[in-house]
C-alpha cells in the first residue's frame, strides 16, 4: 500500500494543497490568500476538510510557509508579505502537523523527487523571492534563520521591500516587483501581460524584465561565491518564464562570480516549478510520522 500524505503551500497570492502519494501530486484545494487572520484561518481549515475528505483518511500535513520561522519554538517569526502571521504558533492550532519554510520545502521536494542532489541552491520565485541550498548534504532547513538571498541587497538604498528594508532582491526580481513595475507602462497591466508583452518582444517590457533579470544575476553570483554551489534552480510560478530572463540572468552572474572559469556551474528550471513545496511539506510530513 502505498503511504500518503498532504501538503499546504501557504504563498503570498494563494493557498494551495493537495494530497502526495509516491511523489505525485493531486490538487485538492487552491484559493486567494486572505489578508488577515480570522480568513486565512477559515481557508486553512477548509484545505484541511477537503484533503481529508479526499483522501477518506487522516493524512500527515505539512505546510510550506514563507518567512523566518522558528523551530525550537514551533511559529512564524517574520513572514515579509503575510505579516498577520508573524508570532503565530501553527503548532497550537494543527498540533499533528509540521511545518517548515517554503523555499526550503520547494528544494526537499526537489530531492524527493529527483534524489541524489547536493552542492544546490534554489531560488523559488513566486510573490516573494524564497530561497534553500544544501551543500555536502547539509541543508538550509537544518540551520536557523539561513538562506533569506531574496533580501540580498542588490541596490542599496532602492526601491522598499515588504521587509522594511531597500534594495532587496525582492523588491526588483518577484511577482510583488513585476506587478509594480507593470504599472509604469499601463496602470491596468497583470504581471502576467506584462511576460507576454516581452515575449511579443516589446521593448518597454523587455527592459523591465532584463534589467530585473540582471539583479537576479547578481544575487546569484553572491550565493556562488558564498556557498560554492554547482547548479542553481529556479522555481517558483516565474520559473514558467524562465526562457524570457534566464540568458541575461546567467550572463550577469558569470560576470560577477569569483574565478567563474574555474567553476562548474549549471542553470536549470524546478523540474516542479511551483508544485515543490507542497511536494515537500507532504514528504517531509510522511517521515516526521513514519520517525514519531
Amino acid at each position: 500500500m502505498l503511504e500518503r500524505s498532504a501538503g499546504i503551500d501557504i504563498g503570498g497570492t494563494n493557498i494551495r494543497g493537495g494530497i502526495i502519494s509516491d511523489g505525485n501530486f493531486e490538487k485538492v484545494f487552491e484559493t486567494s490568500t486572505p489578508g488577515n487572520f480570522i480568513d486565512f484561518k477559515k481557508k486553512i481549515d477548509e484545505a484541511v476538510y477537503l484533503i481529508k475528505e479526499k483522501a477518506e483518511e487522516n493524512l500527515p500535513v505539512g505546510f510550506a510557509i514563507p518567512g523566518l520561522l522558528d523551530q525550537k519554538n514551533k511559529k512564524v517569526t517574520f513572514s515579509p508579505n503575510l505579516q498577520f502571521l508573524n508570532g503565530l504558533k501553527f503548532s497550537e492550532i494543527y498540533p499533528e502537523s509540521i511545518f517548515a519554510n517554503d523555499a526550503d520545502m520547494a528544494l526537499f521536494g526537489e530531492i524527493e523527487n529527483r534524489a541524489a542532489l547536493d552542492n544546490v541552491a534554489l531560488f523559488n520565485i513566486g510573490t516573494g523571492v524564497g530561497f534553500a541550498f544544501i551543500v555536502d548534504g547539509k541543508g538550509s532547513w537544518e540551520m536557523t534563520n539561513a538562506g533569506e538571498a531574496g533580501h540580498f541587497k542588490v541596490l542599496p538604498g532602492g526601491e522598499k521591500c515588504h521587509c522594511g528594508k531597500k534594495g532587496c532582491l525582492e523588491a526588483y526580481f518577484s511577482g510583488t516587483s513585476f506587478a509594480r513595475q507593470a504599472k509604469t507602462i499601463d496602470s491596468e497591466l497583470s504581471v502576467k501581460e506584462l511576460f507576454m508583452m516581452a515575449r511579443n518582444k516589446d521593448g518597454k517590457a523587455l527592459k523591465i524584465i532584463v534589467e530585473a533579470s540582471r539583479l537576479l544575476g547578481i544575487a546569484i553570483a553572491n550565493v556562488v561565491n558564498l556557498l560554492g554551489v554547482e547548479t542553481i534552480l529556479i522555481g517558483g510560478k516565474l520559473a514558467l518564464d524562465y526562457d524570457l530572463f534566464i540568458n541575461t540572468t546567467f550572463a550577469t552572474a558569470k560576470e560577477n562570480i569569483f574565478a567563474s572559469e574555474y567553476r562548474n556551474l549549471t542553470f536549470e528550471k524546478s523540474s516542479l516549478i511551483d508544485k515543490a513545496a507542497i511536494i515537500g511539506a507532504g514528504r517531509l510530513a510522511l517521515k516526521a510520522k513514519n520517525l514519531a
